[in-house]
């Protein structure tokens, strides 16, 4: 079995900010990750999808990566990759979708003064910014407007 990770996502930050509501998300993939290898799963780092081909018997996977293009074979293949999923798109899977109602961003930041920033959901009559503060390197801080959507989704950047 084979995962692969898009470039650019090199594993989990030792370094990455406490949850804001449960666990972290490098906790999560560190434990995903885990229990992957012990079902005999091979992770690809610094992978991504190219090609999906199935048939009769199972489904053949190309990538692109560090050492050029590979070709993998299994019995199923499992699309987990987000809201702009490749696997989706390759294999044409109907799209169920709804218009967005919120606006959101997300950015990394160092503070100058981590220990004075304020953790966590802050609600506000517009929406919340929630602060995950990393005193030893970039701190994630994500603004969430309740008023509607304020740029296209495809682009990920505002109007």
């Amino acid at each position: 079995m084979l995962v692969a990770a898009e470039p650019g996502h090199h594993g989990v930050s030792a370094t990455e900010p406490g949850p804001i509501v449960g666990r972290s998300r490098a906790d999560l993939e560190r434990d995903f990750e885990q229990r992957a290898h012990e079902q005999g799963v091979t992770v690809l780092r610094g992978h991504r999808v190219t090609a999906i081909d199935q048939g009769p018997d199972g489904v053949e996977v190309t990538t692109q990566g560090p050492d050029g293009t590979g070709h993998f074979t299994a019995e199923y293949a499992v699309g987990a990759d987000g809201a702009r999923s490749t696997v989706r798109e390759l294999l044409d899977f109907a799209e169920h979708t709804h218009p967005a109602t919120v606006s959101a961003l997300l950015g990394l930041a160092r503070p100058t003064d981590p220990d004075g920033m304020p953790y966590g959901w802050h609600r506000t009559p517009r929406g919340w910014p929630v602060a995950g503060v990393n005193p030893y390197g970039h701190s994630r801080f994500i603004t969430i407007d309740v008023r509607g959507c304020r740029s296209p989704r495809t682009t990920g950047r505002p109007t």
